[in-house]
């Protein structure tokens, strides 16, 4: 998506950061899509990975042009987490689809 916007943080620490170690993970995710013109751009899943790429949290809101989500993950010895996010339309570019993510945000790293 051109210009989805997608920001978060986890225990205060902005995506990209290097957290101390914890043992309970608190996200603040915004995800921001301001086309509300087209319903393709709603955004409909967010997801938050882990280690291996394993799915560790999934929110499926009433899709939605803007979403807030705050969820807290035990940290059971987890060295990385990053956030996925879909929209109705699979994003801009040719070929779009629904069905795979339009955005893959920098992730934190948990220190451990």
């Amino acid at each position: 998506d051109k210009n989805i916007q997608c920001r978060y943080s986890v225990n205060g620490q902005i995506m990209g950061a290097t957290l101390s170690p914890a043992g309970l993970y608190h996200f603040d995710i915004l995800i921001n899509d301001p086309d509300t013109d087209n319903p393709n751009d709603k955004i409909t899943k967010i997801d938050i990975v882990s280690d291996s790429g394993v799915v560790v949290k999934t929110y499926q809101p009433t899709p939605a042009y803007r979403v807030e989500w705050t969820p807290s993950i035990p940290g059971k010895g987890n060295k990385y987490f990053f956030v996925r996010v879909w929209n109705a339309g699979g994003g801009d570019a040719p070929g779009a689809d629904p069905a795979k993510p339009v955005a893959w945000l920098a992730p934190v790293w948990t220190g451990k």
